[in-house]
């Protein structure tokens, strides 16, 4: 536990540093009288980007830290699962479409109720769909379906597949995939992200008293699939 704790500092250091070394530099070159006037604009530019990479990181750290915390409670509430989703995703219809990607549904029309907090929730979805589009090319499909399931237990439960068809996820990442800082460290740049998001997603489902899991391979056309379940309310 320990050496797992001193791992995850100096992966959470390295994620800090990277930008924060950025910035720096670029704003002494700017004190300095190094960048001719025209160039300037482009400097202030990316010390802006790497600030607003260093919040996302320290928000994600946070989100992370609070989750962990044995007073942290979720504010559940009752709600419509599927009408839910269709709003969620038609909120996040015009990012995905300006990213290359294809957004392809298939959610009932009926309805089904669930006891979530919607803010958590949908901090979960976004970083599965946050992680399809970091990892994947344009072109890419995204395929939302959602179903009702009882084959997890007695109670019933409602599915919800989150699966792209884009460059897959490497076989040996696979059983570690919602470990936190899973990313190898030589592979670990600014670019990648903090390492987090999966593992949040995993915690907030887990505390809705559902479960996630990852599938991969070629069923129905999809590489990836990400299928959540979520307890239907009074189960």
């Amino acid at each position: 536990m320990e050496e797992q704790r001193q791992k995850m500092l100096a992966d959470i250091s390295h994620d800090l540093k990277t930008p924060i070394t950025t910035i720096q530099g670029y704003a002494k070159a700017l004190a300095d009288g190094m960048i001719a006037e025209e160039e300037q604009k482009k400097y202030l530019n990316k010390i802006y980007n790497k600030s607003i990479e260093l919040t996302d990181l320290i928000n994600t750290f946070y989100e992370y830290s609070k989750l962990e915390h044995p007073d942290f409670s979720f504010c559940f509430e009752s709600i419509e699962i599927y009408e839910f989703l269709r709003e969620y995703l038609a909120e996040r219809y015009e990012e995905i479409s300006d990213k290359g990607f294809e957004l392809e549904l298939d959610i009932p029309e009926d309805h089904a109720f669930c006891n979530v907090d919607k803010f958590q929730l949908k901090r979960a979805f976004d970083n599965i769909v946050n992680n399809s589009i970091k990892h994947n090319p344009k072109g890419t499909r995204l395929f939302i379906n959602v179903t009702m399931d009882e084959q997890q237990s007695l109670n019933k439960f409602v599915r919800i597949v989150i699966a792209d068809n884009g460059v897959g996820i490497p076989q040996e990442l696979t059983a570690s995939i919602f470990d936190p800082f899973v990313v190898g460290d030589d592979s670990r740049t600014s670019k990648q992200g903090s390492g987090l998001g999966l593992s949040i997603s995993r915690k907030i489902i887990e505390g809705h008293g559902g479960n996630i899991a990852l599938e991969t391979g070629e069923e129905k056309g999809y590489k990836t699939a990400f299928k959540i379940f979520i307890p239907l309310l009074g189960q």
